[in-house]
């Protein structure tokens, strides 16, 4: 049982520090080093460091706003087509009438009338949304 626990608990560390390492891959991208002692060069690359975070925001900004422009596009071009469909099934209902069923006559004494059974299949009712 104590295997058991060990062996899952070294797993879970396993896949947490895998975790770490890919979250962590551009971190050090533009980061100041320690050792440099250049004042000119740490400033530099401290404005350079800022200007590149700058433009990866715009970049994932301007991605962003093209792809919320597309879903809304996707949703629209959806509603389009099912709209289009639901015609196009619509008239092929008006071009294959469902037969209709004999009504039975209630006897008036109160007896139950027998039940008339259908030569086919009953066809799906059109429905409307309104």
């Amino acid at each position: 049982m104590k295997k058991i626990i060990l062996v899952l608990f070294l797993m879970n560390l396993l896949l947490a520090t895998e975790k770490k390492e890919r979250i962590k891959k551009n971190d050090g991208f533009l980061k100041a080093k320690p050792y440099i002692q250049n004042e000119e060069l740490r400033f530099e690359l401290e404005n350079l460091r800022k200007e590149f975070e700058i433009e990866e925001k715009k970049i994932k900004n301007n991605y962003h706003d093209k792809i919320e422009a597309l879903k809304i596009e996707r949703k629209n071009e959806m509603k389009s087509l099912r709209n289009d469909f639901a015609s196009r099934r619509d008239i092929l209902f008006k071009k294959y009438p469902s037969k209709k069923r004999k009504k039975i006559m209630k006897d008036f004494k109160g007896d139950k009338p027998e039940k008339v059974k259908s030569d086919e299949k009953k066809a799906p009712q059109i429905r409307k949304n309104k």
